[in-house]
């Protein structure tokens, strides 16, 4: 059988969410699966960067790259045609996994299409025009054209019932994993790392791009109104690249005088953030809505205690091993952290519940559904 797959994220530059989707996905095929040829197009819209030479391509033999040897231009110039029949350019294939949103009715084979989340629909105002039409579209045309949707958790699959009337038999939820490196590590392998990054005290941790959907405005209030020996005792770092509409984040810094107490770190390595989940004395990720919420399950597979949002697919995926907040509501927010900050036992406990409820979310599971419905389909 032979496979296409939208691998144009990982072009892009910027992991996210759907570029750590893309790679692992594909890693892992590539791990079991030899007898299926897959293609992957590093290219499925103009949005995403058009340097096809970074695009992932595991070194097996039953994986090519599409447009590989095509110069640029061409490829650039083929695509935005719109007298270019895409389902010519794309070639045949058994099975189409579009990635991206982006959904065809004209095309070789059974589709396939990913949907992580629709906050674009119920949270507008975190969004640019441009995202939302891209977004909408892509789910439209999903629910038109495609044999099957994996969804990344359920409530995703029930934002798709409830916004578009998706059929649910259309609709199968395969959840995300953790990188096998996150994992938990001895302090003396944590030092260095910490030291790389000039911490030399106790952290609260945060880790996700810097934009108004992970409600980084209600962490930097809630922080502020913890008691003035907890503050002076833990600084609160926050790890992400830059996202959009995000002045206003770093505005609150400067307006509630916390420029000496809360570190913006940008472009860390994969590799060091296992060690970072590590040191901290607790992870808080107060989003405002998730599709999975990956940082969640990063913390929680490195033993490090986690707070956690009570909505959209948070507590899908924390289960009973995180405190959950309102993230509406920056008393709340306060009074967890606080509570967890003055309790051993109570961050022992979550520690060990967050390492056992790891262990039923990974790539190979992830990799393992996918080629079934391939399969299934084919």
């Amino acid at each position: 059988m032979k496979i296409g797959i939208d691998v144009s994220k990982t072009t892009h530059g910027v992991k996210d969410g759907i570029y750590c989707y893309v790679y692992n996905l594909v890693k892992t095929l590539a791990k079991i699966d030899k007898d299926n040829q897959y293609i992957l197009y590093p290219l499925f819209t103009h949005l995403f960067s058009m340097d096809y030479t970074k695009a992932y391509c595991p070194e097996n033999t039953n994986f090519k790259l599409k447009f590989k040897y095509w110069p640029k231009w061409l490829v650039e110039h083929l695509w935005l045609n719109p007298r270019i029949n895409k389902k010519h350019l794309l070639g045949k294939v058994d099975i189409l996994h579009s990635t991206c949103f982006e959904a065809f009715k004209d095309h070789y084979g059974k589709l396939i299409v990913t949907i992580f989340d629709t906050s674009f629909l119920s949270h507008p105002q975190f969004h640019e025009p441009l995202n939302i039409e891209f977004a909408n579209k892509g789910c439209i045309n999903a629910v038109k054209y495609a044999d099957k949707i994996i969804a990344i958790s359920e409530n995703t699959k029930m934002d798709l019932i409830k916004y578009y009337s998706c059929p649910p038999d259309k609709i199968k939820v395969i959840y995300l994993g953790a990188d096998e490196i996150f994992k938990p590590h001895k302090k003396k392998e944590i030092g260095p790392i910490l030291s790389k990054y000039n911490i030399n005290k106790k952290y609260i941790l945060n880790v996700g791009s810097i934009e108004p959907r992970k409600n980084l405005i209600g962490l930097i209030k809630a922080y502020a109104s913890l008691p003035i020996s907890l503050k002076d005792s833990y600084e609160l770092i926050i790890i992400g690249n830059s996202g959009w509409l995000n002045l206003d984040i770093f505005e609150m810094v400067n307006i509630l005088q916390l420029n000496n107490k809360i570190r913006f770190i940008r472009n860390v390595p994969d590799e060091d953030l296992p060690y970072l989940y590590n040191g901290a004395s607790l992870f808080i990720y107060p989003s405002f809505y998730e599709g999975f919420g990956l940082p969640v399950l990063e913390a929680m597979q490195c033993g490090c205690p986690v707070i956690t949002s009570n909505n959209s697919s948070l507590p899908e995926v924390a289960g009973d091993a995180a405190l959950l907040i309102d993230p509406n509501n920056v008393s709340d927010i306060a009074k967890k952290m606080e509570l967890l900050l003055n309790n051993d036992d109570l961050r022992n406990e979550l520690a060990i519940k967050g390492l056992e409820r790891a262990k039923g979310f990974s790539w190979d599971k992830c990799a393992k559904e996918t080629l079934k419905n391939y399969e299934d389909l084919g």
